[in-house]
């Protein structure tokens, strides 16, 4: 258990120190997938750090569809993109990778035949993708000096669909049929950037629309390979209709929601603001707890990595309340323990309360008590008219609360496990009508602003 100790903390200064169906139209609005299937997933986090800490990923195509999506890999300070690629699904296919630490950098790992490896070829056991990510940085936010690619978060995009019959004169495969060749859905996608061709069989925002897709699934597994140690999976956030209205392929930088997608980042935000977050926790000489949040909205935007005060944020909510110095501040965070006694006073690694920084920031929960729960209110904040927030269609949008995703992770004697935490839903307007359960309003006909 010492040893186990040990290697957690490592973990932890090494985190820290890292730095009816809906029609198709501009009126369909994004929500949280209840079913957890849609056409856009985040995986929250990502860890790649020594000894052995490493996390799967996992997408799944649910339906008898071929699917191509757009992975793209983003570190924890600002965003900056690290990695993209495209993967190739056939009917009912799932496609597996993991990000682990070399000694030297960090790479992504895949011997999955639904991606292509750094040589252009299908990766496969004697052939995988294995890669470094890439402290490229942008035109957007430069890779600053203190930002790391060992903990980051990742989201996968569908950018096109097909179930369309073969067709024997132009050689086009069943695309629904399952075990149709990765190579043939590639082949026919990129037809819409190339040409020629006849009709285009696949299905997209930007092209032959016919009825929407929402049939990828997904889940992360954060383990470290040395001790054997895995946690629990975690669900992927899944939302669906994100409708993505441009070609996806390896020449463009894209960040979600700007002017890509049928949908803006705000409506984005909405869909998975909460008024409060609860997360459990268990504490001991021998046990840890920590607190994930991703802000996988903030986008942080700069050249120049020693001006702060000179960053900007795409995302509106971050926009709105991100302070000159590139923190959040969150005041009011409660810690319960299972008396119902309750503390204001917190003694985190680092202190949630002295402001949030990062896309993504990790909390150590104190050895104050035992076992309970930690209240993060944010019922105070959020995007009002007069913030000029607006739908894709145009339509005045606010909601209430921050749009965040949280994750507990308990270290325990063997192993980890990771779970989502509770919270409150956001109130929504759309064009001044309130939406109740916003991000749940699924499989409905509905006519919104």
């Amino acid at each position: 258990m010492k040893r186990l100790a040990k290697w957690v903390g490592i973990l932890v200064s090494v985190l820290f120190l890292s730095g009816s169906a809906w029609g198709y139209d501009a009126l369909d609005h994004i929500k949280v997938a209840p079913n957890g299937k849609g056409d856009l997933m985040w995986f929250k986090y990502y860890v790649a750090a020594p000894n052995g800490w490493e996390t799967k990923i996992s997408v799944t195509n649910t339906a008898a569809v071929s699917v191509v999506a757009k992975v793209v890999i983003r570190s924890y300070k600002n965003s900056t993109e690290l990695l993209d690629f495209m993967i190739y699904l056939s009917p009912y296919d799932v496609w597996t990778a993991k990000i682990y630490w070399d000694g030297s950098a960090t790479k992504i790992y895949s011997e999955d035949s639904s991606c292509r490896n750094q040589n252009g070829n299908w990766a496969s056991p004697t052939d995988p993708l294995d890669y470094a990510l890439k402290t490229i940085g942008t035109n957007l936010m430069a890779f600053c000096p203190d930002d790391s690619t060992t903990m980051g978060y990742i989201y996968v995009v569908q950018t096109a669909w097909s179930n369309a019959p073969a067709v024997t004169a132009t050689g086009q495969p069943n695309f629904g049929a399952a075990g149709v060749s990765k190579a043939d859905i590639k082949k026919w996608y990129e037809m819409k950037a190339s040409g020629p061709f006849t009709v285009w069989p696949m299905n997209s925002a930007f092209g032959n629309t016919g009825s929407w897709n929402n049939s990828l699934a997904g889940y992360e597994l954060f383990f470290n390979r040395l001790l054997g140690m895995w946690s629990s999976a975690v669900q992927a956030v899944v939302l669906r209709d994100y409708k993505s209205t441009i070609y996806l392929d390896l020449a463009q930088t894209n960040r979600i929601g700007i002017n890509t997608s049928n949908n803006s980042l705000g409506e984005i935000e909405a869909a998975f603001s909460k008024n409060e977050i609860d997360l459990p926790f268990v504490t001991a000489s021998d046990k840890a707890t920590v607190h994930i949040f991703s802000a996988t909205t903030k986008y942080t935007t700069g050249q120049d990595c020693t001006k702060v005060s000179t960053f900007g944020y795409d995302g509106p909510w971050y926009d709105k309340y991100t302070a000159s110095d590139g923190r959040v501040i969150v005041s009011g965070v409660e810690i319960w323990d299972v008396d119902e006694h309750k503390t204001t006073s917190e003694h985190f690694s680092p202190s949630p309360t002295s402001g949030w920084r990062n896309e993504v920031e990790i909390f150590a929960v104190p050895h104050d008590w035992p076992e309970g729960h930690v209240r993060y209110p944010f019922s105070g904040v959020g995007i009002v008219a007069g913030d000029l927030v607006y739908s894709k269609s145009g339509a005045a949008l606010t909601y209430m609360g921050i749009p965040i995703h949280a994750t507990t992770i308990f270290f325990g004697d063997y192993d980890s496990y990771a779970i989502d935490g509770a919270w409150s839903n956001a109130p929504v307007t759309v064009g001044g009508v309130h939406l109740p359960f916003y991000q749940y309003a699924d499989g409905i006909t509905a006519l919104i602003p």
